[in-house]
């Protein structure tokens, strides 16, 4: 049940976006990355770190009080998660929350999580170590092939 309302959620924020512009669609992604990042760190006992600066020149567009509770309850309930799983969550919201137009006219395409798991579970039999090796994915996207490298050298 908790999945259906987080999807509900994410559906209704990257509407609200989706209807506004590219800098709502950051807003509302660094909303809910803060929030997730925040109630992370606390469940695990960690301080409160300051959120990273955004670069120069990245603007995002002031969000109503609705909106930007509604993106941090989002992070919050990530926290839940598996952090794969919340950056792939991350991930679609800020894709989907992007306008329309501006995807197909960029070519932003959101890669579903089991085809880079594929892609990533290939190089691994194809010989790759995430612990030595190196990899580059120029795309980036939300992130879903950049997490398990690091996941891979984590102790268990």
């Amino acid at each position: 049940m908790a999945g259906v309302a987080l999807l509900s959620r994410q559906r209704a924020l990257s509407a609200a976006a989706d209807t506004a512009s590219v800098e709502a669609a950051r807003a509302v992604a660094q909303a809910g990355t803060v929030a997730w990042w925040e109630a992370s760190a606390a469940d695990h006992g960690m301080p409160r770190l300051a959120p990273a600066a955004l670069p120069d020149g990245l603007p995002l567009t002031e969000l109503s009080d609705f909106t930007v509770a509604e993106a941090c309850a989002f992070g919050r309930d990530l926290a839940r998660l598996p952090m794969t799983d919340a950056v792939v969550a991350l991930g679609r919201l800020y894709t989907q929350a992007l306008p329309s137009a501006h995807r197909a006219e960029q070519g932003i395409f959101y890669t579903p999580p089991p085809l880079a798991g594929r892609l990533l579970n290939k190089a691994e039999r194809a010989g790759h170590d995430w612990r030595t090796g190196r990899a580059l994915d120029p795309s980036c996207g939300g992130g879903r092939s950049l997490s398990k490298p690091p996941l891979a050298c984590w102790p268990q």
